[in-house]
């Protein structure tokens, strides 16, 4: 492989990364329209994929888990009373309720990170609204490390799905 060839299979490379990325968003994006969720499980759901009866299976949907919306519901009550998110974490801990990893609660899992609007009290699927796109997967050109940063509000994709509320409009 000469020189050239090594710099023309990398700019090659680099455009076709670039391409897949943009199409996994569209993929996603369409997901979110049609009420389905692209990627990850929150805490409080569950997947609820279905098969059809010629065979494919219907990715992306979820269902409300009880056991775990019983907790949700317990937690914003209590940050409703004031309770701080670290004394809600530590009452979750000693009640031996494990956190969304399965270790323990952390207040931090709770207030999740403000930039990128991220935690379970900023989590708006609780009230029925699927958000897509608050974030974005940036490449350092130097350091070659994967950042997220946090998009404008006005580049979210919101849609309301009403059958996956949680958490009550007053609470």
């Amino acid at each position: 492989m000469t020189e050239i060839t090594a710099v023309f299979k990398g700019l090659m490379d680099a455009n076709y990364r670039k391409d897949l990325g943009a199409k996994i968003r569209r993929g996603q994006r369409g997901a979110v329209q049609r009420g389905r969720i692209p990627a990850g499980r929150a805490y409080g759901y569950e997947v609820a994929n279905q098969l059809a009866a010629d065979g494919s299976l219907t990715r992306g949907l979820r269902q409300i888990k009880i056991e775990e919306a019983d907790v949700l519901l317990r937690i914003f009550r209590e940050f409703a009373a004031n309770t701080s998110p670290r004394s809600i974490a530590e009452r979750l801990n000693r009640d031996n309720i494990p956190g969304p990893s399965g270790g323990p609660w952390l207040a931090n899992t709770l207030t999740g990170d403000r930039k990128r609007r991220n935690g379970i009290l900023q989590n708006r699927l609780y009230r029925g609204e699927l958000i897509h796109n608050r974030t974005s997967k940036v490449i350092d050109p130097i350091s070659r490390k994967t950042r997220i940063r946090p998009n404008a509000e006005s580049e979210w994709v919101i849609e309301n799905v009403p059958e996956l509320r949680i958490i009550p409009e007053e609470l």
